[in-house]
């Protein structure tokens, strides 16, 4: 890896800003130093790695201040930049949107999820009982959540 290349891994951008040699029993190996923003605060930090770290996706991705080993990084909060235009979504994803913007009404308001579910079995989108209508429902609202155009709790949806 060069110095002054970028590159994303896990969702995260990195910037190699510096490398050196550092000595292990028999071999000298390159530890490459590392400059990214923190997902929780948003604030840079700089981290160092080896080429079998970056290779296994064992580098850092939080600061030393917000370091929490184990806990998943909400890529969503910052870590990568936004992508710009409009988020691409299935087909079927953009009818369970459609019929969620009619259910709704207006932006500002959340329904039951249960509601959403009615409409969209009203509409013929999904099959009123069956396990893969279940399964099929689901599967559009985490992606609709992960393009950024609902956000869900366990019993209620609103537009984002």
């Amino acid at each position: 890896m060069k110095v002054g290349k970028t590159f994303r891994q896990r969702g995260q951008q990195y910037e190699c800003v510096d490398r050196f040699e550092y000595e292990r029993p028999a071999t000298w190996i390159w530890i490459y130093r590392l400059r990214s923003t923190c997902p929780d605060c948003n604030r840079p930090f700089t981290c160092t790695a080896s080429k079998s770290q970056w290779k296994k996706n064992q580098i850092s991705r939080r600061c030393e201040r917000c370091r929490a080993p184990g806990r998943p990084v909400d890529v969503s909060k910052g870590a990568s930049p936004k992508r710009s235009g409009k988020p691409k979504i299935s087909p079927l994803a953009a009818k369970l949107l459609e019929v969620l913007r009619s259910a709704i009404g207006t932006e500002d308001a959340v329904i039951p999820l249960a509601t959403w579910k009615a409409h969209c079995i009203a509409c013929g989108l999904i099959g009123p009982a069956k396990n893969s209508a279940r399964a099929s429902f689901s599967k559009y609202k985490r992606k609709l959540v992960a393009a950024g155009l609902i956000s869900c709790t366990r019993t209620t949806v609103k537009l984002i």
